[in-house]
C-alpha cells in the first residue's frame, strides 16, 4: 500500500509571526522545493498565500511548531481506496473530468449523524452547517471547515484538503483509517485524535454532547428549510483557492 506523502501545504504570510517566517523559511535550506506567492485576491485567502510544493515532509520535521492559519494541503495517496468512504462521508459530491470535489464532509459516516437530526437527504447537513451552529460546532467532527472543500484527483493521485480544521498528522492517520476500515465510527475517530490531537478529543466530546441535547431543534429547523442552496455559489471561493 502506497505511504502518504505531503506534497503541498498552502499558508498566509500575513497570518504567521516573524519568529514562525523565519523557521519557516529556515525549513526550505537543503530541501527541494519550490515557492509560488499569490496576491491575486480571485484565488488568495489573504493576499499574500505562500504556496510550497515538493519535498513537505522534510520542512515540516524542521518546525517546531505547528503552522497557524493553514490555508490547504495536499497528500499523495493510493486514492482509489478512499473513494467510496469519502461518499459516504459527504453531504455532496461533484466530478469533473478526473476529479471529484466533496462538500459538507466528515471524520464519521454522515449516516451517524443523520439519526440524531432524522435527516433522509445527504444536502441538508451542509444546510445545516451552513445555516445553524452546527458549523461552528462540529470542527472537531469535519476535516475542513463548513465551507471547506475536500478534493481527490484520480488522475494524479492526490487528496487536497481546502480550510482544515485538523492537524497534517491528524489527517493523515484518518486517511490511513478510512483505507483500511469500511466505517469510521465515534470510537474510532477518538483513539486518532489520542494519538494525534488530544486537545481536539476534548473539543470533540464537549461539542458532541452539545449537538446530542441541541439536535431536536437542530431537526426541527433543518426540516423547515426548503430553499436549495446553489453548491457552486457557496463554494466558489473555496474552490478558487484550489492549485493544480
Amino acid at each position: 500500500m502506497k505511504m502518504i506523502k505531503t506534497t503541498m501545504i498552502r499558508v498566509s504570510q500575513k497570518a504567521l509571526s516573524i519568529e514562525e517566517l523565519n523557521e519557516l523559511y529556515s525549513s526550505f535550506e537543503e530541501n527541494e522545493i519550490r515557492i509560488r506567492r499569490i496576491f491575486d485576491p480571485r484565488f488568495s485567502l489573504s493576499g499574500d498565500d505562500l504556496i510550497i510544493e515538493g519535498d513537505i515532509e522534510n520542512v515540516l520535521a524542521k518546525i517546531s511548531r505547528d503552522l497557524t492559519n493553514v490555508i490547504s494541503f495536499r497528500f499523495e495517496t493510493d486514492i482509489e481506496a478512499l473513494l467510496v468512504s469519502l461518499k459516504n462521508k459527504s453531504g455532496k459530491y461533484i466530478e469533473e473530468s478526473n476529479q471529484i470535489y466533496f462538500y459538507g464532509t466528515t471524520l464519521v459516516d454522515c449516516a451517524q449523524l443523520y439519526e440524531h437530526f432524522n435527516i433522509t437527504e445527504n444536502e441538508k447537513i451542509i444546510s445545516l452547517l451552513l445555516r445553524t451552529q452546527l458549523g461552528s460546532k462540529m470542527v472537531s467532527l469535519m476535516p475542513v471547515k463548513a465551507k471547506g472543500v475536500v478534493i481527490v484527483n484520480k488522475e494524479f493521485n492526490f487528496i487536497e484538503f481546502i480550510l482544515p480544521t485538523q492537524r497534517i498528522q491528524t489527517l493523515k492517520n484518518w486517511i490511513e483509517t478510512i483505507k483500511k476500515e469500511n466505517i469510521v465510527d465515534f470510537d474510532i475517530l477518538v483513539d486518532i485524535f489520542r494519538q494525534s490531537d488530544p486537545s481536539m478529543r476534548k473539543k470533540f466530546d464537549e461539542d458532541f454532547n452539545w449537538i446530542t441535547k441541541n439536535s431536536p431543534n437542530l431537526a426541527t429547523r433543518i426540516q423547515s428549510i426548503e430553499e436549495q442552496i446553489d453548491i457552486s455559489k457557496v463554494y466558489e471561493k473555496s474552490k478558487n483557492l484550489f492549485f493544480a
